[in-house]
């Protein structure tokens, strides 16, 4: 066996254009690189394996395309790449509704709010957030047309994906609130909320 390559989940072809110019997008920016035939990827990576696209439905109602690292489940020959990560060693805490509710609860306004999101500087720290050679043959992907891809970013189908966000993320939180004079700044994932007195905007949001 020289590669594990699964097809796609019925549930990509709903978002089959989104998932092409997504790869597309990465190809351009060199974060993925591509396309390669299974033969063309077996010359460099004696085993390689990817995981099949799919569709998840936000709570916003949006369509998020996923590579399903968790695929296969409960099969003990056939072992998920996530299966392999240590979930304990990746765990990150988020500000979510209830810790930011308890906050303007707690503390008397008015305030200022500006949104920030943070996908894009996500993408590109590279040196923190780029995987490794010896990862690369576990994280290629199959695009909806049977291509192959190397993913040499962390993908969000990755079970230490978030946790591996979690040092820049404070880092840059910190930064926010001493460069803003912030009040407080919560965090979710690649999303930043700031919060400021109308007394403290001499800077530029």
């Amino acid at each position: 066996l020289h590669w594990f390559t699964p097809n796609k989940h019925s549930s990509a072809k709903e978002a089959e254009d989104k998932i092409q110019k997504s790869i597309a997008k990465e190809v351009a920016t060199s974060q993925m690189f591509g396309p390669f035939s299974h033969e063309e990827v077996s010359i460099i990576f004696p085993f390689f394996r990817t995981s099949p696209l799919g569709l998840v439905i936000n709570e916003d109602q949006k369509m998020r395309p996923i590579n399903d690292l968790s695929f296969p489940q409960n099969d003990t020959e056939t072992l998920s790449v996530n299966s392999f990560v240590n979930k304990e060693m990746f765990k990150t805490t988020w500000d979510e509704l209830k810790v930011a509710a308890s906050f303007f609860r707690t503390h008397k306004g008015p305030f200022y709010l500006a949104i920030f999101d943070w996908e894009k500087a996500y993408c590109l720290t590279t040196i923190i957030l780029v995987t490794t050679l010896a990862q690369w043959p576990s994280l290629m992907v199959k695009d909806l047309k049977g291509d192959l891809f190397l993913d040499t970013r962390i993908t969000f189908g990755r079970v230490a994906g978030c946790g591996s966000s979690r040092n820049p993320a404070n880092t840059w939180k910190r930064l926010m609130e001493a460069e803003f004079d912030a009040v407080k700044v919560f965090r979710w994932v690649d999303n930043n909320l700031f919060v400021k007195r109308p007394d403290l905007l001499s800077q530029t949001w």
